[in-house]
């Protein structure tokens, strides 16, 4: 995913202890970010599926549950 307005890239995953991670490059080179611990979000059950919003500015991941198959949505905004 690349947000054109702060000039990064980003790129969501799931472990395999069913955290979601972010890997993000901006001019300064990679970066890593543990979003679920952060967010002090459930485990994921299936990879996460992301999005942008740039008219706003945010993003969003998309993700199941592993304890409880409800769907969840973790999001950033500036």
């Amino acid at each position: 995913m690349c947000f054109a307005t702060q000039g990064t890239q980003h790129v969501f995953y799931q472990d395999t202890g069913g955290i979601i991670q972010e890997l993000w490059w901006d001019g300064d080179g990679w970066h890593f970010s543990d979003i679920s611990t952060a967010a002090r979000a459930p485990r994921s059950q299936t990879p996460p599926a992301a999005y942008m919003f740039d008219q706003q500015g945010t993003q969003h991941v998309i993700y199941e549950g592993y304890d409880d198959g409800h769907m969840y949505e973790l999001w950033w905004a500036p």
